[in-house]
């Protein structure tokens, strides 16, 4: 019987599909099905070959031997497929600028903006960290479902079903928290105009989510892991610049790996309004960094 062998690169057989598909694109659906790894995520090379194949490409010329080649490049890159339609007219200014892993709005922009990854997290435990080279009024960097319909920048952050890091910008009178669907639920450490890195673990299996920022935790919370999840920013002004990696579960800090291994707080138990003034958090400060005034930002 025709079969078709999918191995690593170390050559152990991952899967074994058969019947044989007519084509490449048909094959990685089926190795989806097997391993759990998206379409989106594969890579795959004839044995004794470095031609990387096209979807397109049919499978019999090749023999029934392939390498499978991981790629979660698409979970840290943002998507740069953004369709506004109208929403800029107006004094939205230009559309935001994309490329790769680097989101920057270097034009006006007068209100708030979604971007998402290209692909979601689907499965597994994934480390995320959000380069804040230039941050603004305020913004918001986490996991969020559905993003479709998020991509419409007139989505407010109550809109968005998402867990978020909220960082409370210049001139904003909310406080930095971790956000459940755009409320405060943990008090976060307020991350300045730029230089810093918020850090986010995220495990699939066992639903939760932590964040620190330059390696400090700032808390978990458990998520819901019934549907993919995709990374995402909110923000909102001119001059911002996040950039996205993605590296090893190696190089997660301990304190924030660890902290899955208890119990993350649920969300939906402790939700506060995103305007606090702060009596909901008693002894929690907040502050501007040493050197930036509202007359540099033009107010």
């Amino acid at each position: 019987m025709a079969l078709v062998t999918a191995r690593n690169l170390a050559g152990r057989v991952l899967a074994i599909v058969t019947p044989v598909p007519k084509t490449v694109g048909a094959l990685k659906g089926e190795l989806e099905k097997l391993l759990g790894t998206s379409v989106a995520h594969q890579s795959l090379v004839p044995q004794g070959s470095t031609q990387v194949l096209n979807d397109r490409d049919m499978v019999g010329p090749y023999g029934g031997d392939f390498v499978l080649i991981v790629d979660e490049r698409p979970m840290f890159t943002w998507s740069d497929t953004l369709d506004f339609g109208d929403a800029f007219e107006g004094g939205w200014g230009d559309h935001p600028c994309v490329q790769g892993r680097h989101f920057k709005c270097p034009d006006a922009c007068t209100n708030r903006i979604n971007v998402f990854t290209r692909d979601p997290i689907r499965q597994g435990t994934h480390y995320f960290e959000f380069h804040m080279h230039y941050t603004g009024y305020e913004q918001w960097c986490g996991v969020a479902t559905d993003p479709v319909r998020h991509y419409n920048p007139q989505w407010g952050a109550s809109n968005v079903h998402s867990w978020a890091y909220y960082s409370r910008g210049w001139g904003s009178t909310s406080l930095a928290a971790l956000h459940f669907d755009g409320s405060a639920v943990v008090p976060f450490k307020y991350v300045p105009t730029y230089g810093d890195i918020i850090g986010m673990l995220v495990d699939m299996t066992r639903g939760g989510i932590a964040f620190n920022l330059n390696g400090i935790l700032q808390a978990t919370s458990a998520i819901e892991t019934e549907k993919p999840l995709w990374v995402f920013a909110r923000v909102p002004n001119t001059r911002i610049h996040i950039e996205l990696k993605k590296p090893s579960l190696q190089d997660a800090p301990p304190t924030t790996v660890q902290a899955l291994n208890g119990a993350p707080i649920e969300p939906d138990m402790d939700k506060r309004s995103v305007d606090s003034d702060g009596s909901d958090y008693p002894g929690y400060e907040f502050h501007f960094d040493d050197g930036i005034s509202f007359e540099e930002f033009g107010f």
